[in-house]
């Protein structure tokens, strides 16, 4: 039966797939599906029985792809949906914010970072003062310190928790992380302000095996981080942990980077390669011993017996893995290729790999949005499509080992190419970077990594509780390849031009570079292949440019607020193309560079790869600790300073990187202008900053003494009769000293000090006579602005509010007789 469905599904099963797959992302855009769909969905599937009964095969077959893409639109927009079940947690606790104890399960291994411990409870109970409600679902739960006892997953433990919905970034061009978290089922996120709200609960003898199954994966992948941490050297212990168990929390920041600055991230993943190199290992050294029986070799399929033992082991590292979704996906892919072998149809290679990625997609629609799935996939047929069309420049081994030697090393750079040209449109498109030696990196750390350290690393693992001894000397030996790794990547990651940023590029702009591709590859399958492969490229190249075209000749003016939490980053476009990035600081710690990951990808989705200038309005690590990342990628001409904070250790290293990097450094004059194009101006108005250290004159003639927030430049930008004024964190006493000020007013306000409660006074607000108010803050429980009274009393004044926190990225379009404001749209993908 089943080598009866491989062979009628060789041929329809992949454009069967592709359009169950255009139903889910249609579903990620609709949601809910509207219900004329469900008539069309049933008059389709009648009409195609209809005609499969009536022995009208080509209609059937023409109604079969709008049926399955109707299918997937129908089975993955659940998936996109909030909770609909009563008793799920987000459904039990809704939109605020509850204290309450929650009654659950450890689901995967503590993250630690810092000071800080993160927790993923699958919940069980719900404990209120109004009674105990059983519930499910996956809850986030971060512990301020460590669990005063060790848990594992699968541990019960109770957590008494501030809990309420997860709340990110939403800046368009950077990572959402809510709708990542969402599809991981993970819908509320909780915070213990002490290791005594998190209790250990003894474990329950009467709990369901399905129950204790559920957790094993996990908890086997906890088991083996332990093994390899306590008997790997310490120096190759994290990049064992990313190899073998797909932990990649350990490895130092730096390393991360300069694997990616080389394009071998993909070599730090469980993939394909991994389990395929197990089932390789094994599948060998099974075919040797019955090799061994002439018996053997003469009754039975010695081949398929071999593939069968391997599955054991296969199953058995997958598990360890904790079958996170990289390594299921790749289980699943090899053991489809594995059962096409089994029922000798292994030549369907296209086929097989629809089929993979129809395993995947009928239990985990959200993934095909995910771009680890959607770079696995297309490498993968980047590979399967140059050998079924015959690509030219593949070398067909000859008879001796040195022409087999030779055509392996001429294959395997040219396949490498062919994946990182078919990876590179969506690494621009989710992280903006594409390497150049990618192919050459993956060719001289594949047989360093994938064939002597995890080869060694697995053999360590395996006999590590039984022969302990002999598991540490084979990580020792297989760290070497570690090591000699990480030398090569640091060598390679030096070089000039390394990786590139660019513009991140539109959906069409993708498909366009995958489809040249596509027909590149069946070049000499015809005349009219060649000539699509040079016209989609030149279209692939040709967009982005003219998209620059547009934006240097744009005249008018746009001026957008970050969302960045607690702190402040505005990006101001002025026309014909000049660029301004007016602070740049925000929510900071070891893992997360708010100008790697929020301002950059920002500024590349505008299409900017160049800042005219740069301003900082004070130097207080929430309006500046993200421009590090800035000044290297974007190279600003100017830097604009107030001239104070020199003493601060990490200000000085942003200053020192400024004039190493060739930045010119320079402190505005009052009402000096600092960059003006067209219509438009940015302009410093005051001169707070230049007062003297000792004491500071205010306008109303009161000395006081001086501080970082009210040594703040005051910028306004200005487009014909519509402005935007940025006060930096100035208090209401330096708010006073600028009320004589002629053109103060302002359309649209930057609230002082993200909305503190000492400032924004009424007569600086009838000063400026603002239309809207702009507040850069985070916003709920637990932010410390903008203060509740100054949001009132802005109401009462009939101003309207936005905040950052709340709405997300918020851009005001200046030019004209108003300014246009309004919080923009998410992110258009997620970035993963």
């Amino acid at each position: 039966m089943a080598t009866g469905l491989l062979d009628r599904t060789n041929r329809s099963l992949l454009p069967v797939t592709l359009a169950f797959a255009a139903g889910i992302a249609l579903a990620s855009r609709v949601l809910a599906p509207p219900q004329p769909l469900l008539t069309s969905t049933a008059f389709l599937a009648a009409l195609l029985l209809w005609a499969y009964f009536s022995d009208h095969r080509r209609l059937a077959a023409l109604l079969l792809l709008p049926l399955f893409c109707l299918t997937g639109l129908w089975h993955g927009a659940p998936a996109f949906e909030p909770p609909r079940e009563g008793r799920h947690i987000a459904r039990l606790i809704g939109e605020g914010q509850q204290d309450v104890v929650l009654a659950g399960f450890l689901a995967a291994a503590p993250e630690r970072s810092g000071d800080r411990t993160r927790l993923l409870m699958a919940t069980a109970e719900l404990r209120q003062s109004t009674g105990t409600t059983p519930t499910h679902g996956l809850v986030q739960i971060t512990l301020a310190g460590r669990p005063r006892q060790e848990l594992r997953p699968g541990d019960p433990f109770l957590a008494r928790v501030r809990l309420g919905p997860l709340h990110g970034y939403r800046v368009p061009g950077a990572m959402d992380f809510t709708t990542f978290l969402h599809r991981q089922g993970i819908w509320l996120r909780g915070w213990a302000e002490t290791p005594l709200h998190v209790v250990p609960l003894p474990a329950n003898p009467r709990l369901p095996w399905p129950a204790r199954l559920r957790f094993l994966p996990e908890r086997l992948r906890d088991e083996a981080n332990r093994l390899i941490f306590r008997l790997a050297p310490p120096e190759s212990a994290p990049l064992f942990l990313g190899l073998l168990t797909g932990t990649r929390s350990e490895i130092p920041a730096l390393v991360t980077e300069q694997f990616q600055a080389t394009g071998a991230t993909h070599l730090l993943a469980i993939s394909g390669m991994n389990l395929g190199l197990i089932t390789l290992l094994c599948t060998g050294l099974a075919g040797w011993l019955l090799g061994r029986s002439t018996w053997a070799l003469l009754h039975l399929p010695t081949r398929k017996i071999a593939l069968l033992l391997a599955l054991p082991p296969l199953l058995g590292y997958a598990a360890i893995t904790g079958l996170q979704p990289p390594a299921l996906r790749a289980l699943i892919m090899v053991l489809v290729f594995m059962a096409a072998i089994l029922f000798d149809r292994q030549w369907c290679s296209v086929n097989n790999l629809a089929i993979a990625a129809l395993l995947i997609l009928l239990p985990d629609p959200a993934s095909l949005l995910g771009a680890s799935f959607q770079l696995s996939f297309a490498a993968t047929a980047a590979i399967i499509l140059a050998y079924r069309f015959r690509f030219p420049l593949l070398l067909t081994p000859g008879e001796s080992m040195a022409s087999r030697a030779t055509a392996w090393l001429a294959n395997g750079l040219v396949i490498s190419v062919i994946a990182t040209l078919a990876t590179a449109p969506l690494c621009l498109f989710y992280f903006n970077r594409i390497s150049l030696l990618s192919p050459l990196t993956t060719l001289v750390l594949t047989p360093l990594l994938c064939l002597w350290a995890i080869p060694l690393g697995l053999a360590g693992l395996a006999c590590a509780t039984t022969l302990p001894t002999l598991a540490g000397h084979l990580f020792v030996a297989g760290g070497w390849g570690i090591d000699a790794s990480l030398r090569v990547v640091a060598w390679l990651a030096a070089l000039p031009w390394a990786s590139f940023f660019l513009p991140t590029p539109t959906i069409p702009e993708v498909t366009a570079a995958l489809a040249a591709l596509l027909a590149l590859l069946a070049w000499q399958n015809g005349k009219g292949l060649r000539i699509a492969a040079l016209a989609l490229a030149a279209v692939a190249v040709a967009s982005p440019l003219a998209r620059q075209w547009v934006r240097v000749h744009d005249p008018t003016s746009r001026i957008t607020f970050l969302d960045v939490g607690q702190g402040n980053a505005v990006a101001l476009e002025l026309p014909y193309g000049r660029s301004i990035l007016v602070d740049g600081g925000g929510m900071a710690s070891d893992r997360f560079d708010v100008g790697a990951r929020l301002i950059a990808p920002f500024l590349w989705d505008r299409g900017i790869t160049r800042l005219d200038a740069v301003v900082v309005s004070h130097p207080h690590g929430d309006h500046w600790n993200g421009l590090p990342f800035v000044l290297d990628h974007f190279r600003p001409t100017v830097l604009w300073v107030n001239g104070h904070g020199q003493e601060e250790e990490g200000y000085a290293a942003l200053l020192a990187r400024a004039k190493a990097l060739g930045i010119i450094i320079r402190v505005p004059r009052p009402g000096e202008i600092l960059a003006q194009s067209g219509q438009a101006r940015l302009s410093n108005l005051e001169a707070l900053h230049l007062a003297p250290t000792s004491l500071l004159v205010t306008r109303s003639g009161r000395l006081k003494e001086p501080d970082a927030n009210n040594q703040s430049l005051i910028l306004q930008a200005r487009h014909g009769d519509t402005a935007c004024l940025l006060p930096g964190d100035i208090d209401t006493e330096h708010e006073q000293g600028l009320l004589g000020m002629t053109g103060l007013e302002s359309t649209v306000l930057l609230a002082p000090h993200h909305g503190s409660r000492h400032s924004a006074s009424p007569r600086f607000l009838a000063a400026v006579k603002p239309h809207t108010i702009v507040v850069s803050a985070r916003s709920g429980p637990g932010a410390r602005f903008p203060h509740p009274e100054k949001v009132e009393e802005w109401k009462a004044l009939g101003v309207p509010v936005l905040i950052t926190g709340r709405e997300g990225t918020i851009g005001a379009t200046l030019g004209g007789d108003r300014a246009r404001v309004a919080p923009l749209t998410a992110p258009s993908a997620i970035r993963r």
